[in-house]
């Protein structure tokens, strides 16, 4: 959000030197930000953000086709520069279809100009450690993998309801189990990422061993399998 702002910022301090050399009705424009082709991903316990925000010359309204998102405000009379700027703050419903799923904002101006911007929802909570492999063939995109001994493992992620947990059924894992997560803070996230650490007890057995830490936030679950080598596959490496 403070990203947005200073990007506001910028883009009227342009355009007030623009005005200066131009009329107003000689230059019209209009665009989402944060820009680029690839649209702005949500994640499935994400029910909020004001981290997009419309840059228009011209009076705009705006459109959107599917029920599970909606945005405010949907129109805007542009009379002056400080108007040229504006967030949107958009409310979407927990994502629970097991599916990514996308919807276009569309803004249209009174100079009949007409942007859309793709919105996308994924169906996993945001988990950053381990990172998401998009090719998973098993379903399990997030996976970490711990040596036999000495292994210390660590899972980072954001959830964005109350009462967020991580929990497990396997024994060797229970130091890292937390109840009663908080959310993030979109204003200063790092400040309030959840990286939890812990020592995991030693694979004595040969055979690798799987585990599964689930992450649940706003009725989502993402679960998170963690495999420790066995002593003996290490010793052949």
């Amino acid at each position: 959000m403070k990203t947005l702002r200073t990007l506001f910022g910028l883009f009227a301090a342009t355009l007030a030197l623009v005005s200066c050399k131009e009329a107003a009705s000689e230059f019209h424009t209009v665009y989402f930000l944060p820009q680029g082709t690839g649209g702005f991903t949500l994640y499935a316990d994400q029910t909020e953000t004001d981290t997009v925000g419309i840059f228009s010359t011209d009076s705009w309204s705006l459109a959107i086709s599917d029920s599970w998102l909606t945005a405010t405000p949907t129109a805007k009379t542009v009379s002056r520069i400080e108007d040229y700027a504006t967030t949107l703050h958009l409310t979407l419903d927990v994502n629970a279809t097991g599916k990514t799923r996308q919807t276009p904002l569309r803004a249209t101006t009174t100079e009949f100009s007409e942007v859309s911007f793709l919105v996308y929802q994924v169906p996993y909570l945001h988990i950053t450690k381990p990172g998401y492999n998009p090719h998973a063939n098993d379903g399990q995109p997030f996976v970490l993998p711990l040596p036999a001994q000495g292994a210390q493992a660590t899972i980072a992620f954001y959830v964005y309801q109350d009462g967020a947990t991580l929990t497990t059924n396997d024994d060797w894992l229970a130091a890292l189990v937390r109840t009663a997560l908080t959310p993030n803070s979109e204003d200063d996230r790092n400040a309030l990422l959840h990286e939890i650490s812990a020592d995991i007890p030693d694979n004595s057995s040969a055979q690798e061993r799987r585990g599964t830490l689930r992450l649940t936030s706003g009725g989502v679950s993402t679960d998170i399998i963690v495999v420790q080598s066995g002593r003996s596959n290490e010793n052949r490496q």
